[in-house]
């Protein structure tokens, strides 16, 4: 499973990798994406034991686990692509999400007026008073603050 040795670094130090889990916690689909990836199943951890030495229960049983895991490799295609396509749309929705939340700042300057001093002054003190939680009516004073300079900025455009 480790083919450089950046890999063979990372690897744990009784050398068995997920290979060995697969085996260890009967977990046949694991076994299966490992068969289709062409997983070396030969390699051996640092006591000289093979992945399928591991597996707890009987030789029969072991049989089962990898005849299951052989009908399922037939299907890691179509998954591993479903997995791709549904990345994907995550990937547009959260742009989406995103896009939504920036568009009622995208016309405004939020830094209109202030110049780079101003701006360097108010955080300091935003540093300075910063001694913990704000208390409630300093978050409410606050609110109210940026409301009334956003409102002002709008009706300046």
């Amino acid at each position: 499973m480790y083919e450089t040795s950046h890999h063979r670094r990372l690897a744990p130090q009784d050398g068995r990798g997920a290979m060995w889990w697969a085996y260890e916690y009967r977990n046949p689909a694991a076994l299966a994406l490992f068969k289709h990836l062409s997983v070396s199943e030969e390699e051996r951890d640092a006591v000289g034991l093979l992945p399928s030495d591991v597996y707890p229960d009987s030789a029969e049983e072991l049989q089962e686990l990898l005849a299951d895991a052989d009908e399922r490799v037939a299907g890691i295609p179509a998954m591993l692509s479903q997995f791709v396509i549904t990345l994907e749309q995550m990937r547009k929705e959260q742009a989406e999400r995103f896009d939504e939340d920036l568009a009622p700042f995208e016309d405004a300057d939020l830094d209109a007026g202030l110049d780079d001093e101003e701006l360097d002054d108010e955080l300091e003190e935003e540093e300075e008073e910063d001694s913990g939680p704000p208390a409630p009516e300093d978050i409410a004073a606050r609110i109210a603050a940026l409301k009334a300079k956003a409102q002002k900025m709008k009706d300046e455009m």
